[in-house]
């Protein structure tokens, strides 16, 4: 794969790259919370000219019968009622009108649709039953309108709509294939990396734990790299100085368990490095007389 050999050739470079962008994607993050928090379900905003899909809350429920289709009189399909004629809005306005789309229960969506010569104002409405007397206290609607797509985008806390105009829901759905292919790109770095440690007799610490009276250790070497129960073998802090021993107790095919004293200066990131074994000496050839 052309962006693995990339990656792997240089490492430094995808290093930083992938912290960057994992920085970016945790400020996506807490953009699109923060836009969720501070966005109120009362308020739309819009460019003069332009449109929105809106949704809000009806006081009461629509009659269900009022939402039935009516029989077509030429006996064809039947027709869905008109829900501009069942709901309206209070105060109308020249600046600004809206279609609705769709009722669920309370809920009602629609369309904003403002006029290329609505001036930038901050309008207020709110959503009634035709045929039913007004409520008492509505649920009350804002309607801001901008003269461009600059001042609309600055009217938002979020720096994801701000810079780009990109709803801060998605930035992060946007950066997530991103974000799993360096993930997987720098899983495949770690384990080459441990792959050749282990080949030059030198693995990684998998797990340490503190014990009452010693540490236990868990280390990417096994019998696969030579190792066996009693073997002595180095501790190298992370700039591969030795800094203690330790003896394999068990010993698995890619992995080992040890114990060493709690004095011992050691940490999760320090390695454990065979110590190669003395060859033993050879037998003395026999001499044989002429």
């Amino acid at each position: 794969m052309f962006v693995e050999d990339l990656a792997v050739k240089n490492k430094k470079t995808f290093r930083r790259f992938s912290i960057t962008f994992f920085i970016v994607f945790l400020l996506t993050l807490i953009d699109m919370v923060a836009f969720i928090l501070t966005d109120s379900k009362t308020v739309f905003k819009v460019v003069a000219g332009g449109e929105t899909e809106i949704s809000g809350k009806l006081t009461d429920p629509i009659d269900p019968n009022e939402l039935r289709p009516l029989p077509d009189q030429s006996g064809g399909p039947l027709a869905n009622r008109d829900l501009n004629r069942l709901l309206a809005v209070s105060p109308e306005n020249r600046h600004y009108a809206i279609q609705f789309t769709g009722v669920n229960g309370r809920i009602w969506r629609g369309i904003l649709k403002t006029e290329p010569f609505a001036a930038p104002a901050d309008l207020a409405f709110h959503v009634l039953q035709t045929g039913k007397p007004e409520e008492p206290r509505p649920i009350i609607y804002h309607v801001f309108i901008y003269p461009d797509e600059a001042s609309y985008r600055h009217s938002y806390l979020s720096l994801t709509k701000r810079w780009t105009g990109i709803d801060p829901l998605w930035a992060p759905l946007m950066l997530l294939p991103m974000g799993v292919l360096i993930f997987w790109i720098g899983y495949r770095i770690a384990r080459q990396e441990e792959s050749d440690l282990q080949a030059g007799g030198v693995g990684p610490i998998y797990r340490l734990v503190k014990q009452k009276e010693h540490w236990e250790v868990v280390f990417g070497l096994g019998s696969r790299q030579g190792i066996r129960p009693g073997d002595t073998l180095q501790v190298l802090d992370s700039q591969h100085r030795a800094v203690g021993e330790i003896v394999a107790r068990e010993v698995a095919v890619d992995h080992a368990t040890a114990t060493i004293d709690r004095q011992t200066p050691i940490r999760a990131d320090y390695l454990i490095a065979r110590v190669e074994r003395a060859a033993k000496p050879s037998k003395p050839a026999a001499v044989t007389s002429a």
